[in-house]
């Protein structure tokens, strides 16, 4: 009976490419939350505006409502 599955791999060049992509995943989450944040605060200070925002956020609000 062999035990080689229970035995941790190596690592490899395979694990530190997932490493580099899960840290980028993670700056672009953290990038696009800032913006969302962001447009929310100007759209905030301007109820009554109109124009590129409220177009804007009309065109995204599909995307919000799935999140």
């Amino acid at each position: 009976m062999t035990f080689s599955a229970l035995h941790p791999r190596e690592r490899d060049d395979r694990d530190d490419e997932i490493a580099r992509l899960k840290s980028k995943v993670g700056e672009i989450t953290m990038e696009n939350e800032l913006l969302y944040a962001k447009i929310a605060a100007t759209e905030g200070k301007r109820p009554l505006a109109r124009g590129k925002a409220e177009t804007m956020s009309q065109t995204l609000s599909p995307y919000f409502a799935r999140r």
